[in-house]
């Protein structure tokens, strides 16, 4: 019977290499459905890069805005812009790697002319381009305080988060547009209606159920001031409430008493309020008033010449 060639330790090496590549990989792109935050995508990005290129230290993804690359994420965690400069395209490495739309590895950035030292204590870098068919995107970078970390072997699973890097940045700037495309509907109906009626219940009505259709809010709150121009002396008057685009057969009772509806209404400031532990007294008074579940809740307020008028409320529960 014969027998294969015998496995040698080259081989096992580049077996077990390219088995934490592919679970490092794998694992990516399940929690890169997970997140719709494109900050929080490329953090997993960066993180992943330490992972997939062993004799990595630090990872930074460079994006690009207006011409220059902008550091928008870092590992180990970190405030990105903090050793990482900004650079014009053909400035420093990443700034190379941009213009000339392919991977640089500098084995020692001391010998290194383009490398910028921001003090980071970086020895060699390993840089690939981010790129969509013939467009740069920006930039991914490893690098260790070790001379001659990296070699045109890490070249390719770097390349492949790149590419993951790419689809998160795309994603995104999709979903802006389809956000601006939502705003400039909301825009059009409300410009509709202000030009085929003077009721202002309708028009008020427009609004708001573009405000709950542009930021897929569960429900949306508009609220008008009546009465003396003092906040503290007015009336406040909820002329719609949508909850999933469907009107609340009734107005919510006490407003005056909703201390965040005062709160933005006396600031002339916007509230946000998450599901942070410190916002859970402000999110329970929201959701006595209105009698629904509040998860999180965005308050801002109307403003017509320096006026306070009124102010809009989006929940989700």
């Amino acid at each position: 019977m014969k027998r294969g060639p015998a496995s040698t330790p080259d081989t096992e090496a580049k077996l077990k290499r390219r088995l934490l590549e592919a679970e490092t990989l794998l694992g990516l792109a399940q929690r890169m459905t997970e997140t719709s935050n494109l900050n929080q995508a490329l953090d997993l990005i960066a993180n992943a890069a330490l992972r997939i290129v062993p004799t990595a230290q630090r990872a930074t993804i460079h994006t690009l805005v207006e011409g220059r690359l902008v550091p928008c994420a870092a590992a180990p965690a970190q405030n990105p812009t903090a050793e990482s400069a900004r650079m014009e395209l053909g400035r420093g490495v990443a700034g190379r790697v941009a213009a000339e739309r392919r991977p640089i590895c500098v084995p020692d950035t001391t010998r290194e002319s383009s490398f910028v030292d921001t003090g980071s204590g970086l020895r060699s870098l390993l840089v690939v381009p981010l790129m969509r068919r013939s467009r740069v995107l920006g930039t991914l970078s490893v690098g260790s305080a070790q001379v001659a970390a990296f070699t045109t072997e890490d070249e390719r699973p770097l390349s492949a988060l790149a590419a993951q890097a790419v689809v998160a940045l795309e994603i995104a700037r999709l979903d802006a547009q389809a956000g601006r495309a939502g705003e400039l509907a909301t825009l059009n109906a409300l410009a509709a209606a202000l030009s085929s009626t003077l009721d202002l219940e309708r028009i008020l009505t427009v609004g708001v159920e573009g405000i709950s259709h542009t930021l897929d809010a569960e429900v949306s709150l508009l609220v008008l001031v009546h009465g003396p121009e003092s906040q503290a002396e007015s009336q406040l008057e909820a002329h719609w409430v949508v909850q999933r685009g469907i009107p609340f057969t009734s107005p919510p009772p006490a407003l005056e008493e909703c201390g965040p509806i005062r709160q933005v209404l006396s600031s002339g400031q916007a509230l946000q309020l998450t599901n942070d532990p410190t916002d859970k007294s402000a999110r329970n008074e929201l959701s006595r008033v209105l009698n629904v579940p509040c998860h999180t809740a965005l308050l801002v307020p109307l403003i017509v010449r320096e006026r306070v008028l009124g102010a809009a409320a989006v929940i989700n529960r």
